[in-house]
């Protein structure tokens, strides 16, 4: 008898079934994203491996993180420790995931996880999510993971976009202070889309280490680059400049150019419908009042 529970994220119902006995530990912050009763869109299979070996293959790409390959139809990521960046610690400790993709059947994906012991206490739905391989799940359905702390104000999203320590959660939070009604939906990571021509943020079970991490959807108002600053700062980038910064902050499958040209597409579509800007600005409450102003104003 093997566990099954489905979670609805970025409007897609997604089973996790974990078929080698273990259980699947349960976390309150994400109770919101589990959705009993529902057929699931997309199934993931989790097997616990006591070792985890490489098939024999064509190996078609590989980093510190990552090594993939192709064998016939299928597809063999290993998510490991292949180089030495202390960026890649939380990686080493966790163990080794193989992600398995048909490259036939874009509804069925399967992870094996490293497994220490029959009550692995790494198997929480954190990790699980982790180890699954959201971004080439979520490109197949024309979704995108986006490096960003996600806040909503006034039935719209605002994202705030940059490298890890530059201030995402700091300027939301200022907002959420400064600004009546506004919710920090997460504070590290959004799924973009884009329905019908509008680009929409939706919540995910993944959030860093902000421990924020709700189940919202709305259309987005706009998507803010952060850079700190001595003054506030901010001019609208425009399509290639904005291309350029979001992509990197992307989470893409580079290994599959079925991805990079669906997440390129993507993104295309979505810096074509709402406005990109470059903002440098300070730690305080006057960044959310130049930041409103100039929003207002491009209304």
């Amino acid at each position: 008898m093997f566990q099954h529970t489905v979670y609805f994220i970025s409007g897609l119902y997604i089973g996790i079934e974990m078929l080698s006995g273990q259980r699947l530990g349960m976390n309150a912050m994400y109770d919101e994203f589990r959705a009993s009763g529902h057929l699931p869109d997309i199934r993931v299979q989790i097997y616990a491996e006591k070792e985890i070996i490489e098939v024999p293959g064509r190996l078609i790409y590989e980093n510190d993180l990552y090594r993939v390959i192709q064998q016939d139809d299928r597809i063999f990521c290993y998510r490991g420790n292949y180089g030495e960046p202390e960026y890649y610690k939380d990686i080493r400790e966790a163990g080794v995931c193989c992600q398995q993709y048909s490259l036939l059947d874009k509804g069925h994906y399967a992870s094996e996880l490293l497994c220490s012991s029959e009550a692995d206490p790494q198997f929480t739905e954190r990790y699980i999510f982790g180890c699954a391989g959201l971004p080439h799940i979520l490109a197949d359905f024309r979704r995108v993971i986006l490096h960003s702390s996600f806040l909503a104000y006034k039935g719209k999203a605002i994202l705030f976009t940059a490298p890890s320590g530059t201030g995402k959660s700091t300027q939301a939070e200022l907002w959420r202070v400064h600004r009546p009604g506004a919710e920090i939906v997460n504070g590290d990571r959004s799924v973009l889309s884009c329905d019908g021509g509008q680009p929409y943020a939706h919540g995910i079970p993944l959030c860093g280490t902000s421990g924020i991490t709700k189940n919202r959807s709305m259309p987005v108002r706009a998507i803010i680059v952060l850079r700190q600053g001595p003054e506030n700062r901010i001019r609208r980038l425009g399509a290639r400049e904005a291309f350029t910064m979001l992509f990197s902050e992307c989470s893409v499958a580079l290994w599959s150019r079925e991805d990079t040209g669906t997440v390129t597409d993507l993104l295309t579509g979505i810096i074509s419908s709402v406005p990109v800007y470059l903002y440098a600005c300070r730690p305080d409450a006057s960044a959310v009042d130049d930041l409103e102003a100039a929003l207002d104003l491009a209304q």
